[in-house]
């Protein structure tokens, strides 16, 4: 994620003292056209699947003119997935930013021209790296440019060219929470659907980014490339399904995965995942019960299942044993848990309303 200031950061001047026509952001203007860049380079950004947010010491309505009305600006206001405009500390502003957006500080860069306030971004949150607008405006798009490899720019999947209006779609979620008392009516009111894609059909160059950066909501923690699910997918050995899922708001892309190894009418869960933005919605439970389904309609009479304890993964450490599977005591390997359940004892139900197609 890239946070960055308004002032003398995305144009030149101060709006709350130079006016929305004082200020300079565009290419007939020497000045200008620098900012006009660096506004396209952190559009590029963007595009690729980068995060950004805004942290300004501002009036809100001041900001909001800017990107209404200022016919120079590249970037517009949903370009960004948070905007803290306030009186706040930044550094408390960068951490609320986090939160709310579920992204590591040590996975956020933060762009500013006050030597103030990167100090005490330096030596109040240190994971958060820092980088000054250089006095010498002309250098600033190379400052951009340097932080190219920071970020992996070379694989694209349509979810990370959507990611910003994915966190856009969800902060509509979270206001539509505010509504209800009951979370179960919550859920429900989504409209929640669940695509299921098998096999050759699989986007597979997502769902191998998926097992690269899931850690969360993964029992095996294990990597793959796309060459590596690909044999599998070209093995009757084994069975691969991914799930898309969308609501009301909009499409979350394809944020879940399950490869089975199949074998003698047993089949073993080697890859079970979901991305932690879908997290709190049930889908889990519901994908668990469509597995079974899959499952019986294959003839297999036995699932098993594998948890390797990591230090993320800890929610899903009971998550087995509420759908029904019996727990194996394990005494070769004390980093793994292993799981049987017989499929026609299966009895476990979801109520959320989920269309599954």
């Amino acid at each position: 994620m890239i946070i960055l200031d308004a002032d003398n950061t995305l144009w030149k001047g101060v709006v709350g003292e130079d006016g929305i026509n004082g200020i300079k952001c565009g290419v007939d203007d020497m000045t200008g056209k620098i900012y006009n860049e660096a506004q396209l380079l952190f559009k590029y950004f963007k595009n690729k699947g980068v995060l950004l947010a805004l942290c300004s010491k501002n009036n809100k309505e001041e900001i909001k003119l800017v990107f209404d009305n200022k016919k120079e600006m590249v970037l517009s206001s949903n370009d960004f997935v948070n905007k803290e405009v306030n009186w706040l500390p930044k550094n408390q502003n960068i951490i609320n930013i986090a939160e709310k957006t579920n992204v590591g500080l040590d996975s956020i860069v933060f762009i500013d021209d006050s030597d103030f306030e990167l100090e005490l971004v330096k030596k109040t949150i240190p994971k958060v790296m820092t980088i000054k607008v250089p006095t010498n405006i002309s250098e600033y798009p190379d400052v951009i440019k340097q932080l190219f490899p920071l970020f992996n720019l070379s694989s694209i999947t349509n979810e990370d060219r959507a990611k910003t209006q994915l966190y856009l779609e969800e902060n509509e979620r979270k206001d539509s929470l505010k509504n209800f008392s009951d979370i179960e009516d919550y859920i429900n009111s989504l409209s929640l659907e669940l695509t299921i894609s098998r096999n050759e059909k699989i986007p597979l160059e997502r769902c191998a980014q998926l097992t690269q950066k899931t850690n969360q909501f993964n029992f095996t923690t294990k990597r793959y490339t796309e060459s590596q699910i690909k044999k599998m997918i070209d093995s009757i050995d084994w069975y691969i399904f991914s799930m898309e899922l969308s609501d009301k708001f909009g499409n979350y892309g394809t944020t879940g995965l399950v490869i089975l190894k199949l074998k003698n009418k047993k089949a073993l869960i080697n890859t079970f995942l979901l991305s932690c933005r879908i997290l709190g919605r049930k889908v889990e439970e519901k994908l668990f019960q469509f597995l079974i389904e899959e499952l019986k309609n294959k003839g297999v009479e036995s699932l098993y299942g594998e948890y390797y304890p990591s230090k993320k993964n800890s929610q899903v450490s009971d998550f087995y044993e509420k759908m029904g599977m019996k727990y194996i005591k394990e005494t070769s390997n004390l980093s793994k848990k292993n799981y049987e359940l017989l499929i026609d004892n299966f009895s476990f139900k979801n109520n959320i309303n989920i269309k599954i197609k």
